[in-house]
């Protein structure tokens, strides 16, 4: 962006001066074209891009970390917050964790104040010093759309809800516990040979228990052909990390659970 801004300076001081690039390169450029030669970057990654626009705008644009993982929270029982109505002894939520205070009690042991947050809501959860030593490290207000599933007591009054935490868990251990696998979408074209080798390696940096089924779309095929399989001699320990590393080989929203 720096340098095409620069570019596009340069190129608007020398018209008000009444000067030409070498060459005629301003009149020579096609409309809607650039003369500017744009890095070949790697495209972002859906957490990367959300991630940006939360920094550059204080809000999510495009989507929300919770979309990608929202039809399979509500079939594990996880409930949208604004559904969060009326007391209840045992509620589980989803959502990141948008704003953390740590605290201390009397005695001097730790706990914190998080604000979870899904796409319709905002909720209040107070983690005791015993949950807190558990489950601390997991609510990290400082890990940009890294999305949490939170379990508790709902205490709900005229003047606001908060949720007592008993219980901490990533999001994707949640689906995996589930029987959630992770399905993996490509068309080819674009995707060949290389991408399939690049993708093998991605799954076997990240070794574990679950269950991954690939989809591929052959767009060659009249009609177009889908293919989905169930890699048996693949398992992979999910993270957001491992969702990364895979769009950066397949593409923003390759990753789904199925």
């Amino acid at each position: 962006v720096d340098g095409a801004i620069e570019h596009g300076s340069r190129r608007q001081k020398n018209r008000d001066r009444g000067q030409h690039e070498l060459f005629g390169e301003s009149e020579a450029v096609p409309p809607g074209g650039v003369a500017a030669r744009l890095p070949d970057v790697p495209a972002w990654t859906e957490k990367e891009q959300l991630a940006f626009e939360k920094e550059a705008l204080g809000l999510y644009l495009s989507g929300h970390p919770m979309d990608r993982f929202r039809k399979e929270l509500d079939g594990a029982g996880v409930r949208p917050i604004d559904t969060l109505t009326e007391s209840a002894a045992a509620v589980t939520v989803g959502g990141i964790i948008s704003e953390r205070r740590n605290l201390k009690t009397r005695k001097g042991d730790p706990m914190a104040v998080v604000t979870v947050e899904d796409r319709g809501g905002r909720l209040e959860a107070v983690v005791f010093p015993e949950t807190f030593r558990k489950y601390g490290r997991l609510l990290d207000a400082e890990a940009e759309a890294a999305v949490v599933v939170v379990s508790g007591k709902l205490e709900v009054d005229d003047e606001a809800a908060r949720l007592v935490v008993s219980e901490v868990k990533g999001v994707e251990a949640v689906l995996s516990a589930a029987g959630r696998a992770l399905a993996i979408r490509l068309a080819s074209p674009p995707a060949n040979r290389e991408t399939l080798e690049a993708l093998k390696e991605v799954l076997g940096r990240h070794y574990g228990g679950g269950r991954v089924v690939l989809e591929v779309e052959l767009r060659r095929q009249v009609p177009p052909l889908r293919v989905r399989a169930g890699l048996n001699r693949v398992r992979v320990q999910p993270s957001d990390r491992l969702v990364e590393d895979i769009e950066k080989v397949c593409g923003k929203g390759a990753v789904s659970w199925g």
